[in-house]
């Protein structure tokens, strides 16, 4: 139970602060589009080449281990997705004739960004966050069993099935790596779950094999 504790609020904050991020780079560089687009999509592509690993690495050297190092690190691992899924909607939306009419009233850029286009993209969002949870979720644990995570006494599922495994191996006392292992399974599928169950409620065809397309 302290273990789902870690689990759930680095998974919640990493996505919160991905989501804001990604949320405001992509919104910019699909509405503004031009010089705009082309510099943060290039810092968009420079993110996405680093590994993942060797990013929260190069955060928890700079920042020391810990919970707040981890939700830095696995947040800008995470934006890089959300802000291609905004963007390249935003880009469509942009062309429709109620944006063209929001300009010709005079509305600011502001006020046609933040009170008539996100709103639109809130189905993208939440079925992006919930399986961005799954994947934060994933990360922490991998890699506080890597040891680059939550340190101890810190209690972590990742730290727990990393200290316990070698007990599998031996087939004396092997709960104590498999019932935080399957804790962590069905954590995972349930935000899995969650994610389709949204996909079919608003209606959202997002292929994750074609990067930032909807």
């Amino acid at each position: 139970m302290a273990g789902s504790a870690v689990s759930l609020s680095v998974g919640f904050f990493a996505v919160c602060a991905s989501v804001f991020l990604g949320l405001m780079i992509g919104l910019f560089a699909g509405y503004f589009g031009g010089i705009v687009d082309r510099m943060l999509s290039w810092s968009m592509n420079l993110f996405w080449s680093v590994p993942a690993i060797l990013l929260v690495v190069s955060v928890t050297i700079a920042l020391g281990t810990g919970v707040q190092a981890l939700i830095i690190g696995i947040a800008l691992v995470l934006w890089v997705e959300m802000a291609q899924v905004v963007r390249h909607t935003v880009l469509s939306i942009r062309l429709k004739d109620f944006v063209k009419a929001l300009r010709l009233m005079g509305l600011s850029h502001f006020k046609i960004l933040f009170k008539h286009i996100i709103p639109g993209l809130m189905g993208p969002i939440a079925v992006l966050a919930s399986t961005s949870f799954a994947e934060a979720i994933m990360l922490e644990a991998g890699l506080s069993f890597l040891g680059i995570g939550v340190q101890p006494p810190q209690p972590s599922w990742g730290n727990m099935i990393r200290d316990s495994y070698g007990y599998i191996i031996a087939g004396d006392s092997a709960f104590l790596a498999i019932i935080p292992s399957t804790a962590l399974i069905v954590l995972i599928l349930s935000f899995v779950f969650v994610s389709n169950g949204l996909k079919e409620m608003t209606d959202v065809k997002y292929d994750r094999s074609q990067r930032g397309t909807l």
